[in-house]
């Protein structure tokens, strides 16, 4: 059982939580009073920290956290990943520690001013940014996007009963680039076999240009997440239409009145398909 408190200690677990652990996984029944004596014949002490503690390894460990992500940290977040890592240290030296090594950084969080990774494209039509957006996939109804990258157009924006068939988010790019009579200089998209049809209608497409972007460098896939413009765009459907289906969809299944049958699937496929394509794009 030592091993197990122990454990829970620098895991930053408060006392409760490592009674409640304990009884629960050992159905050993501690009271925090005693915990707190256990803790202290193992030589654990959460508040109690000794004047004369060598700073060096804190320092070095806060600094090589502060080279990589640590940097976005601030001194509270710090703090616990120095308990995390064994260090008896209190908030104000983290505090001080986060300043003396990172004071630009300390300044600017002080602001609220996060530091953005730049975006940039050289014109409308250049790069089209496409995904699907899936958090009302679970009760059958799926939603398709593609944005422009410089002036953030919606190129089309459509609900359907899938996101994984190729030849119907194929569809979606050809009825446009008819419509316009030309298609992108690049399409960035995620690695989903779903996009596969519009790389190869991209590459096609772009196979006798004379640009850098050329056949195949005019399709770029990567990290769903790394889509910048039509994952900043997801933000904004969900805030000003998806979350009301989300909580709609969400409460007929907490009636009982969803299982995600087939069958209550369809029924909600017909009744809403409509409604939330027009919701979407207006």
């Amino acid at each position: 059982m030592e091993l197990l408190i122990e454990s829970y200690f620098y895991l930053g677990v408060t006392y409760r939580e490592i009674v409640t652990a304990v009884k629960l996984r050992d159905n050993v029944s501690l009271s925090e009073r005693h915990l707190k004596r256990l803790l202290r014949s193992y030589g654990l002490h959460r508040r109690v920290y000794s004047a004369d503690v060598d700073m060096g390894p804190i320092s070095e460990f806060i600094e090589a956290q502060l080279k990589e992500s640590g940097r976005l940290h601030g001194y509270r977040w710090m703090y616990n990943k120095c308990q995390l890592a064994g260090f008896q240290v209190t908030r104000e030296i983290v505090r001080q520690l986060c300043k003396h090594f990172d004071p630009v950084g300390v300044e600017l969080r002080k602001k609220r001013r996060l530091s953005r990774r730049s975006y940039f494209a050289k014109g409308p039509n250049y790069i089209w940014h496409l995904d699907g957006y899936d958090k009302i996939k679970p009760f059958g109804i799926c939603i398709n996007g593609c944005i422009d990258g410089f002036s953030r157009q919606i190129i089309w924006l459509k609900a359907s009963t899938t996101n994984n068939n190729p030849d119907v988010i194929g569809k979606y790019f050809l009825d446009v680039v008819l419509a316009a009579g030309g298609c992108p200089r690049v399409v960035r998209a995620d690695f989903g076999t779903e996009n596969v049809r519009i790389r190869e209608f991209q590459i096609f497409l772009r196979r006798n240009a004379v640009d850098e972007r050329s056949g195949a460098n005019s399709y770029i896939d990567g990290a769903s997440t790394s889509n910048q413009r039509i994952e900043s765009w997801w933000g904004i459907l969900r805030k000003e239409s998806a979350e009301f289906w989300i909580a709609l969809f969400s409460s007929l299944k907490d009636e009982g009145a969803f299982d995600g049958r087939y069958v209550d699937k369809s029924l909600i496929q017909f009744c809403f398909l409509g409604k939330i394509q027009v919701c979407s794009i207006s």
